[in-house]
């Protein structure tokens, strides 16, 4: 299930890019539609991609007003029905994809959620035992997992909090510890190797006869490129690009504090 989740994350959210990023320069509303249809179905198996809602539906106000003081196509008294409007294409269809599952998982869990470890992940994140990777299987990862059964945590809801707590509990003890290790994974996020939280992409990679050809870029390369371009544009002001850097920027975000 991981796998395929992995794989339909990353085809979602390239289309939701593609679409965003045709709307930008067109203008079209469908595109803008779609772009919220493909980040919903994206957060359905990365839930990180909700954080990033706020994000880009800041950067549509903000392309919006900053269109309307170039031109007198948005009239004074319909700019807030057009803001409105485009929010709404843009945000419903996340909305009507995840309210389901969340209701759903209500009913059975007792908490709105649409996925479950989200609380043991931030805790492994932060915790500098583990170095900001995944913990590998077998005892050491049924003795994590069962840390809140042994404290009489059994609900979904009861076990979230208790890997929360743990994670505060973590910090403020250990501090020097954790800065130590926000740094490394700094590092790990931006370097050539490719860190996979479950899979190991480079097996993979040698099973391929396709993929293991040495004509493939990296992340290095494709990294460093994708940051000199977003810094080209930022420093030309152009604003076409701009969704591009509040989405990285954002992504980061939700992404760092996890394992």
């Amino acid at each position: 299930a991981t796998f395929y989740a992995e794989n339909f994350a990353v085809l979602t959210l390239s289309l939701c890019f593609l679409c965003f990023a045709i709307y930008t320069d067109r203008g079209r509303l469908p595109w803008l539609l779609g772009a919220g249809l493909f980040v919903g179905l994206s957060s359905l198996v990365r839930a990180n991609m909700l954080v990033c809602l706020p994000a880009m539906a800041l950067w549509i106000i903000w392309d919006l007003a900053s269109k309307r003081t170039d031109s007198a196509a948005i009239s004074t008294g319909g700019a807030l029905k057009t803001v409105v409007y485009r929010l709404l294409l843009f945000l419903l269809p996340a909305l009507l994809l995840s309210v389901p599952i969340a209701a759903w998982n209500w009913r059975i869990a007792g908490t709105p959620i649409l996925r479950t470890q989200a609380g043991s992940c931030l805790y492994m994140g932060n915790n500098p035992d583990y170095g900001g990777l995944i913990v590998p299987l077998g005892t050491e990862w049924k003795n994590l997992i069962r840390e809140p059964l042994l404290a009489g945590k059994t609900l979904v809801a009861e076990k979230e909090k208790y890997w929360i707590h743990r994670t505060v509990q973590t910090i403020r003890t250990r501090p020097g510890e954790w800065l130590v290790l926000q740094a490394k994974k700094l590092l790990m996020s931006i370097g050539a190797f490719e860190i996979s939280q479950e899979i190991d992409i480079y097996r993979f990679k040698k099973m391929s006869g396709l993929l293991r050809l040495p004509i493939w870029p990296g992340f290095a390369f494709l990294g460093s490129t994708a940051a000199v371009g977003l810094l080209l544009s930022l420093l030309q002001r152009q604003r076409k690009p701009g969704f591009l850097t509040i989405f990285a920027v954002a992504y980061f975000v939700a992404l760092f504090p996890f394992q």
